[in-house]
C-alpha cells in the first residue's frame, strides 16, 4: 500500500467504496486460503476490479478462483502500481516470474509506525513434504549485509522503536551468499542506539541451521538492544516428512 500511496492512490478499509480491491494472500495455513476465496467471491459479486498478490498466486497460479483475475507474485511487489493501473484499465495481468529480490527501500505504510518489519531473506533450503510455502517462496535468496545495515540506519533515523527481522528461515540467512546470521546480527546491533531506543527482534528460524550457530546467537541475545526471544517451530516429529 505504501507504493500505491506514493503514487497518489488513496487507501481505504471500506471495500464498498473502493475502485479496486487488492488482496494479499498467505499459503501457510488452509484458513488463509479459504479467506482469500471468500474475498474473491465478494469482490466478483460487487463487480470490482481485483488484484490478488502474495504466496497463493505464486504457488498455485492455476487455481480456479484465480481465473480471469490479475495476480502478482511475492518477488514482483515493486511492480504493484503497474499491475493496479493496468487492471483499472480492464486488463488482466499475471506477473509471477522474477529472479531478483525486491528493493528494501520500497515505500511502505506501517500498521505501527514504530515497528519496521525487515525481510533478510526469502525462500528456504528445506523440502518438507507438507509445506506449500516452498512452492511460493522458492529457494533461498538473501539480501546482502550492507543493504540490510543501510536499511537499519534509515529506520533508526526515522524513529522506529523496534526492528523485526522476518524470513521463512532466519537461521539459513546468508548460506547462498557466503555469510551467516551471526555476521548479520552483529553488524545490525553495532548500529543500534546505546540507549535502547531501538530494539531488535529475531524472526522465525527452523532448527537445523540455527543449531550451527548456537553460541554466537546466544551472545547476540545477551545484547541489551536485542529481545531474548526465538521462534523455533518443531514443524514435525517425523524425519521422513522433514526430508
Amino acid at each position: 500500500s505504501g507504493q500505491l500511496s506514493a503514487f497518489g492512490y488513496a487507501i481505504t478499509e471500506e471495500p464498498e467504496g473502493a475502485d479496486l480491491w487488492l488482496i494479499n494472500t498467505c499459503t501457510v495455513k488452509n484458513p488463509s486460503q479459504s479467506a482469500m476465496s471468500t474475498l474473491i467471491s465478494k469482490c466478483k459479486t460487487a463487480n470490482k476490479p481485483l488484484v490478488v498478490a502474495g504466496c497463493v498466486p505464486q504457488g498455485s497460479r492455476d487455481l480456479k478462483e484465480l481465473e480471469g483475475i490479475s495476480i502478482i507474485g511475492v518477488q514482483q511487489i515493486d511492480r504493484v502500481v503497474e499491475v493496479v493501473e493496468e487492471t483499472l484499465k480492464g486488463h488482466e495481468v499475471r506477473l509471477l516470474s522474477r529472479k531478483t529480490l525486491p528493493s528494501l527501500d520500497l515505500p511502505k505504510v506501517r500498521k505501527n509506525k514504530f515497528i519496521e518489519i525487515l525481510p533478510i531473506n526469502v525462500g528456504c533450503l528445506g523440502a518438507c513434504t507438507y509445506c506449500k510455502t516452498k512452492h511460493a517462496r522458492g529457494h533461498l535468496g538473501s539480501y546482502s549485509i550492507d543493504s540490510l545495515v543501510d536499511r537499519v540506519k534509515i529506520v533508526v533515523s526515522e524513529g522506529v522503536r523496534e526492528i523485526w527481522l522476518s524470513s521463512e528461515d532466519t537461521g539459513a540467512y546468508g548460506r547462498d551468499i557466503g555469510t551467516n546470521l551471526p555476521n548479520l546480527l552483529n553488524a545490525i546491533v553495532a548500529e543500534l542506539p546505546a540507549d535502547r531506543s531501538t530494539m531488535l527482534r529475531i524472526g522465525m528460524t527452523n532448527p537445523p541451521f540455527i543449531l550451527e550457530h548456537l553460541n554466537e546467537i546466544a551472545s547476540v541475545l545477551r545484547h541489551p538492544c536485542v529481545y531474548t526471544f526465538l521462534h523455533v517451530p518443531v514443524q514435525s516429529g517425523s524425519d521422513a516428512v522433514l526430508k
